[in-house]
């Protein structure tokens, strides 16, 4: 990860086993003989805090000029509950879309919730909003994980654990997890392909993302 981790445009000291292993699924390095490879092995990744308000609303328009796409594998506890978004978070994420990255949008990858047929992926405002693409999980064996929820707002489904395999990426100390999952890995392959994407085009905008995504998606 050190060779892609952009430490001018991060949060310090920050780092998590959660957090680490996301940003492996997104950006580790490729082609070096060495552990695994992100799904965009060549992109900068920098980490960022969430939690209060207004909190999460900096974190949402922080450099938006440098980060164009925001992976998100975090929402409030999948409860079964409505739970609500804030005004300012709302805003900011609508800012950041509309004009962010020179008003081609930034590109928020969301993950779906694990709360299985007990909760929706609309319950979470973060994921059940138009600004953001909700991802959830299937397993090795191309079917639904047990835990990835339905929803209206959900766009794309994308590879995590829930059968005999998981997903291979990055951990604390220079480590690595060998069954990695939830929907947490889903948005963060999601994530590195709208990377990918930006790549080939950059003048792709929010919408152009999630339409290609919603298109190319295998049935």
């Amino acid at each position: 990860l050190a060779a892609n981790y952009n430490a001018s445009l991060s949060t310090p000291f920050i780092s998590s086993a959660h957090g680490t292993s996301v940003a492996g699924i997104i950006a580790a390095e490729g082609n070096n003989g060495i552990g695994v490879a992100g799904v965009a092995y060549k992109a900068q990744w920098s980490e960022q805090l969430f939690g209060s308000a207004l909190l999460n609303a900096s974190t949402f328009m922080w450099a938006n000029q440098a980060h164009p796409i925001k992976n998100n594998s975090w929402g409030p506890i999948d409860n079964g509950e409505l739970h609500s978004i804030t005004t300012v978070e709302l805003d900011a994420l609508k800012e950041a879309v509309e004009d962010g990255r020179n008003s081609k949008g930034i590109i928020f990858t969301w993950a779906a919730g694990n709360g299985g047929s007990n909760d929706r992926v609309e319950y979470d405002p973060y994921a059940g909003s138009r600004y953001t693409i909700a991802v959830g999980a299937i397993s090795n064996t191309d079917q639904q994980s047990s835990y990835s929820e339905d929803g209206s707002s959900l766009l794309i489904v994308a590879p995590s654990d829930g059968a005999s395999s998981g997903i291979v990426t990055t951990t604390l100390n220079n480590n690595y997890d060998f069954n990695y999952g939830g929907t947490s890995a889903s948005a963060s392959m999601a994530a590195g392909a709208a990377a990918l994407m930006l790549e080939a085009n950059s003048d792709l905008d929010w919408c152009d993302v999630q339409a290609i995504l919603a298109r190319t998606a295998r049935k």
